[in-house]
């Protein structure tokens, strides 16, 4: 009885590690470096960037650049909102993100119906002025993680006002990017504005994943063939000249060390494991699967 009970108990020991070490796993593969990020354009107010149809440019988009190696969620956008009038705003508006051709907006990516968060500013003669927050249900996510340069995209506007007057996001000079660009009644294709100094005020928020130079240069070891049999090969970009490797089994035991290119797995029971790579620019891991 003694002996079942020990053994009972080193069973649970080993459960507990082996469920810890596959937390400490799941942490390394899902858990990403999201930081806080936002771009905005906080120019003083000169003048309104009208989105009704009235006024035939219902539709207004403003550039969003992201940072190469960047994925930029974007989570809120706010903006300055004016109605004639005195005017309230519509209940809802529809937020629209494209991809970018040639300096202006091109395919729609996504599009979403949202109820924003309106706060009420002092008028400006006779037009109401509020700030108006979106938040998307869910992040929209830009990615450049793959690009060496910045991506420009795109962010549409389609918000009227419940007299069916006029109604526009506020505008002000050029911080950084392009001017906005609107639907052209003529071609019904993109255009950027005229007068092409004039850009909405506005501010993009969300979290940013950056890969670095370092950790993209990581990111492109390759492991083959995985799965495998009897050996691994290693392959890394030329900006790694030295390397170590290690190959840890699921309940974090050490059984294989090597500083070679090709790793002879053959001794290994099959299973999953976790490989290790030292860089002289880093660390990355891989899982690989042993038949």
């Amino acid at each position: 009885m003694l002996y079942i009970y020990i053994l009972i108990n080193k069973f649970k020991i080993m459960k507990k590690n082996y469920n810890l070490f596959l937390i400490l796993v799941l942490c390394c593969f899902q858990m990403n470096a999201q930081t806080p990020c936002s771009q905005d354009n906080a120019a003083p107010i000169t003048n309104i960037i009208y989105v009704n149809p009235e006024r035939d440019n219902q539709n207004v988009a403003f550039d969003l650049v992201v940072d190469a190696y960047t994925e930029f969620s974007l989570t809120t956008i706010t903006v300055s909102m004016a109605t004639a009038n005195l005017a309230l705003l519509n209940p809802t508006g529809i937020i629209s993100l494209y991809s970018d051709l040639g300096g202006l907006p091109d395919a729609l990516l996504t599009s979403e119906t949202i109820t924003p968060t309106v706060v009420t500013e002092a008028p400006i003669s006779t037009f109401a002025i509020y700030t108006v927050t979106f938040t998307f249900s869910t992040p929209a996510v830009l990615d450049n993680l793959a690009g060496a340069t910045e991506a420009t995209y795109w962010v549409g506007f389609n918000m009227g006002n419940l007299d069916n007057g006029d109604t526009g996001v506020t505008g002000g000079d050029i911080v950084a990017g392009q001017p906005y660009a609107v639907i052209s009644d003529n071609t019904g294709g993109w255009e950027l504005a005229d007068p092409g100094d004039l850009d909405g005020t506005y501010t993009f928020e969300g979290s940013c994943l950056l890969l670095g130079v370092d950790e993209f240069t990581l990111n492109a070891i390759s492991i083959s063939p995985n799965p495998a049999t009897d050996f691994i090969n290693i392959e890394l970009p030329s900006s790694n000249t030295t390397f170590s490797s290690e190959i840890y089994s699921i309940t974090g035991q050490l059984v294989l060390k090597s500083n070679e290119s090709r790793l002879d797995i053959s001794n290994l029971n099959s299973g999953i494991y976790m490989l290790r790579v030292q860089t002289d620019n880093g660390v990355a891991s891989r899982r690989i699967i042993k038949n």
